[in-house]
């Protein structure tokens, strides 16, 4: 299960995130997490200190993997859209996986990845989007299982919209707070979410009131989960280092792991969006008409 977390910058998205990968990975969920914002900061949220390995900076020797013999494209002509096809290597949240081996960082029963940080010669040149790519090449030829948890942390934002990287997962988690301008950001996701059919779910977090309840509520129907401020989450922000997570908020994360968890994974959207999306970013199709993502995972 694919679980993509945004929202408005500041209003706890990558905090958020960390929590719910922690929790999933003390519950004994094989968790993967990526972190695909231009901030990387999702790694050090959950209290790993290294360096991980830049998955942009090193799209080619992924695409080398990933194409394997499959003839639809070359290295250097295939897109970050492609979907897999006969002789595609494919990954699985296995250990002995390739890319599990090569690009993961292991803190805690957690496989962490990253796109890396903007290059200092693209400074200026080009856009963060391009490291993107290498996310949306894994994801596009991952095999997970349903109780296998990949968190990918996306950038700020509707910027979340600007490549196909929010149909590669099963559901989208909107963090907002009780503010006007992070409600906004919930109006411009709702739209394109329900055009593409991926669930939106929203958490309202630093929440300090029946106040801030009732202004969130007055905007947006259907809350997953309210996060309460939390003082540990302060203390580790501003202190460094990874505290317990208070049980309210605990409990509440878990029960939205469970709602999505109880949503079969959906093969075949899986398969339409890859090649929807495909076929309107990439001139030329690279799609194999003859594979089946389907059958392959099931």
């Amino acid at each position: 299960m694919r679980i993509a977390f945004t929202g408005k910058g500041g209003s706890g998205k990558t905090t958020v995130a960390s929590l719910f990968t922690r929790i999933a990975a003390e519950d004994g969920h094989m968790v993967l997490a990526m972190d695909a914002d231009i901030n990387q900061h999702l790694a050090g949220a959950v209290g790993y200190t290294g360096r991980l390995r830049s998955m942009g900076m090193e799209n080619h020797s992924i695409k080398q993997y990933l194409l394997g013999t499959n003839h639809h494209a070359t290295v250097q002509t295939m897109h970050k859209t492609m979907p897999p096809g006969h002789g595609s290597q494919l990954v699985r949240l296995t250990p002995d996986d390739w890319f599990i081996r090569e690009f993961t960082s292991t803190h805690h029963g957690i496989w962490l990845a990253g796109a890396g940080e903007i290059p200092e010669g693209n400074v200026g040149a080009r856009c963060y989007h391009g490291l993107n790519g290498a996310v949306e090449l894994v994801l596009g030829h991952m095999i997970d299982r349903q109780q296998d948890i990949v968190v990918v942390d996306m950038t700020a934002g509707a910027d979340a919209f600007s490549s196909s990287l929010f149909t590669k997962v099963d559901a989208l988690m909107l963090v907002v707070e009780p503010t006007k301008k992070s409600i906004s950001v919930y109006h411009q996701f709702i739209n394109h979410a329900k055009r593409y059919d991926i669930p939106l779910l929203v958490i309202a977090n630093k929440i300090q009131d029946d106040e801030d309840r009732v202004f969130i509520s007055q905007y947006i129907p259907r809350i997953a989960a309210w996060l309460p401020v939390s003082g540990n989450v302060r203390r580790q922000e501003r202190d460094g280092g990874v505290r317990d997570i208070e049980s309210g908020i605990a409990a509440a994360l878990r029960g939205v792991r469970d709602e999505l968890l109880a949503r079969p994974i959906d093969w075949h959207k899986r398969e339409s969006l890859a090649h929807t999306m495909h076929l309107r970013a990439s001139e030329l199709s690279q799609i194999d008409p003859n594979f089946s993502l389907v059958k392959a995972a099931l």
